[in-house]
């Protein structure tokens, strides 16, 4: 990853996987560099190594441009930045409310959705509907379903993979 740094970097320890350039403004656009150096083709033709991957900053195409050019290119790359922050923080709101609603539906909290007229598929408002657990229920244990010899998991009832984090 290429990025142009800011106030957060200040004091950032530079080591064998992290470079510093420092272009000149007057002659190279900052944005317009680590847009291009960062562009998956251009990681590709500078790699070397098979187990550890290795890139060779000197094996980077940049196209020679003007600078009036340069920064038009630098101002998208700064968007296309800004874009994929959005939507990594999109992306991670979505995943810690997908965690609290089934948290919420498996500790009783919430309670699903109803089947009747009016109901929506996906998440709507019967969603977030407080539970009202009836009294005397209890959470059954799930015990781990063994396949008979030779049957796999290829049963007429529906089979999950659990997979141990």
């Amino acid at each position: 990853m290429t990025r142009v740094a800011d106030d957060e970097d200040e004091g950032a320890v530079l080591g064998n996987l992290v470079a510093l350039l420092r272009p000149d403004p007057d002659r190279l656009d900052p944005w317009f560099l680590a847009g291009f150096l960062d562009a998956d083709d251009n990681l590709a033709g500078a790699s070397t190594g098979s187990t550890t991957v290795q890139v060779q900053p000197g094996r980077r195409r940049l196209p020679l441009l003007p600078l009036e050019e340069q920064r038009r290119y630098g101002e998208a790359f700064r968007r296309v930045r800004e874009l994929r922050h959005a939507a990594d923080q999109a992306a991670d709101l979505a995943r810690r409310s997908a965690d609290v609603l089934t948290g919420g539906l498996t500790t009783g909290a919430l309670e699903a959705p109803g089947g009747g007229q009016g109901s929506r598929p996906g998440l709507g408002p019967s969603v977030v509907r407080p539970a009202r657990r009836p009294r005397g229920s209890e959470l059954v244990p799930l015990l781990p379903a063994v396949p008979e010899p030779g049957q796999g998991l290829r049963q007429q009832r529906p089979a999950l993979l659990v997979l141990q984090q």
